[in-house]
C-alpha cells in the first residue's frame, strides 16, 4: 500500500544564513558554538549552554524521559513558551493530557524589575553554594566550561504561575486534533501519516518575507508522548524531511516504557539516528544517592548533538544533573569529591589507613608482600 507523498511548498522554506539573504526573526538567534546557524531557544538557559544555545532551525530534538516524571514536559512547556512569547507558529500534539490543556499549563513570565532582580540574587546564590562545595583543585578551569547564553535580555520564566499561550503574546496556534480526545482506546486508531498532515498543514502557512523571499517566521512542532505514533515506520523519516525542507524545529518527548515491547530497543534506536539532538532524562529515587549528589533530582546524558558548520567534534559533559529549584529547572555540571565519596565516608577509609599503615614494618617489602594493606602480585 503506497503512502502519500509528502508536498511541501516552496513559500515555507529554511532560512537563508548566507551573506545579504539572512532574515531577522525575532526568537532566532545564531549559535554559540556553530558558525553561521540559526537557533531558537529551548528557554532552559542553564540547559541552552550545553547544546550550542538551542535548538537548530531545521532539525529534530528527541527528549527521553521516564513516565511518569515531568521533567521533560516542562522542558517542552518552556519550549512552547518561548515560541508563544515571540508569535511564532506552534503545534501541539500530546497523548497524556489533551493539546488544550497542555498549552494553558505553560509557565508564566516574570515582568516586574523586582522579580528580575531577586532571580539574579537566588542565581548567584545557587553559584556560590555550588562553589562551597566543590574544592578549587577538583572544578572545571574557566576556560573549558560552557560559555552562558547571552539570555539576560529574555524574560525569565516561573512554573509556580500557569500562563496559556494566548496569554503570553502566541496567535498562531494549531492544536493536534487527532490526539484531542480524552478516550486513550480511540488514540491507538490513529497513524503517524495523521501527525504528519496536521504538521505539514502548519509549516505550508508560514509566509515569505517581500524583501529577501525568505520566511518570515518560524514553526515550532512540540510532541509529548506521542510514541506509538513517533516509533511507527517511516515517521521519523518523514518528519526529518519536512524540518530540513522547512523553516522549521520539533522537539519530541519520549518514554522507554510507551515503547513497544518488541522493537523497543530498535524503534528508539532508529528514531535516535534521524534526530539532530538527543537527550536523556533519568530521574534518581534512591533519596541517599540523590543527597551523595548534592540533592539533584536527575542526570542528563547529551547522547547526541548538532555539529553543523564547526569543525570542533562535539565533547558532552559527562554528568549533567537537574534539580527543579526556586520555582525553575536548573542544570549544572557535577563534580564528584575526591574518591568518589561522601565526607564521612573518606574520613573512615583514612583512619582504616593510618592504621594499617602502622602495622607496616620499616623494612623494604619485596614483591608479594603487603603494601599499604594492599597485596601486589607480579
Amino acid at each position: 500500500m503506497k503512502s502519500n507523498p509528502i508536498i511541501i511548498k516552496k513559500s515555507s522554506g529554511p532560512i537563508l544564513s548566507g551573506r545579504g539573504s539572512r532574515v531577522a526573526i525575532p526568537g532566532v538567534f545564531p549559535s554559540s558554538s556553530r558558525f553561521g546557524e540559526q537557533v531558537v531557544k529551548l528557554r532552559v538557559p542553564s540547559l541552552d549552554q550545553y547544546i550550542g544555545g538551542g535548538i537548530p532551525i531545521g532539525s529534530i530534538c528527541i527528549i527521553r524521559d521516564e513516565f511518569p516524571s515531568k521533567f521533560g514536559d516542562m522542558i517542552l512547556k518552556s519550549f512552547v513558551a518561548d515560541g508563544a512569547t515571540y508569535n511564532h507558529r506552534l503545534y501541539i500534539a500530546s497523548r497524556h493530557v489533551t493539546p488544550e490543556t497542555f498549552s494553558k499549563d505553560l509557565p508564566s513570565v516574570r515582568k516586574t524589575s523586582s522579580d528580575a532582580s531577586a532571580m539574579k540574587s537566588m542565581d548567584d546564590e545557587d553559584d556560590s553554594m555550588t562553589d562551597l562545595k566543590i574544592a578549587w583543585r577538583y572544578g572545571q578551569p574557566a576556560g573549558s566550561r560552557p560559555q552562558k547564553a547571552s539570555d539576560q535580555s529574555l524574560p525569565a520564566f516561573d512554573f509556580s504561575k500557569k500562563s496559556s499561550v494566548e496569554e503570553l503574546g502566541g496567535k498562531n496556534l494549531v492544536l493536534s486534533q487527532v490526539c484531542d480526545d480524552t478516550n486513550i482506546c480511540k488514540l491507538k486508531n490513529f497513524s503517524g501519516n495523521d501527525i504528519l498532515k496536521e504538521i505539514l498543514g502548519v509549516v505550508n502557512q508560514l509566509e515569505l518575507n517581500d524583501q529577501s523571499k525568505a520566511p518570515s517566521n518560524v514553526a515550532r512542532i512540540a510532541i509529548s508522548h506521542c510514541e506509538e505514533q513517533i516509533l511507527s515506520d517511516n515517521f521519523m523519516l518523514k518528519l526529518r524531511s519536512i524540518v530540513q525542507h522547512t523553516s522549521s524545529c520539533a522537539v519530541i518527548i519520549i518514554s522507554d516504557a510507551a515503547a513497544p515491547p518488541k522493537t523497543h530497543a530498535t524503534a528508539i534506536t532508529r528514531a535516535e539516528h534521524l534526530a539532530d539532538i538527543v537527550l536523556n532524562l533519568q530521574t534518581i529515587v534512591d533519596q541517599k544517592r540523590r543527597n551523595d549528589l548534592g540533592g539533584i533530582d536527575g542526570v542528563c546524558y547529551i547522547t547526541k548533538a548538532a555539529s553543523n558548520n564547526t569543525l570542533k567534534p562535539f565533547e558532552p559533559p559527562k554528568d549533567i544533573g537537574f534539580s527543579f529549584k526556586k520555582r525553575r529547572l536548573l542544570f549544572h555540571e557535577l563534580h564528584l569529591p575526591p574518591e568518589g565519596e561522601t565526607t564521612t565516608q573518606r574520613e573512615v577509609s583514612s583512619s582504616a589507613k593510618l592504621s594499617s599503615a602502622a602495622l607496616l614494618p620499616s623494612s623494604s617489602s619485596s614483591c608479594g608482600s603487603t603494601i599499604k594493606g594492599k597485596s601486589i602480585d607480579f
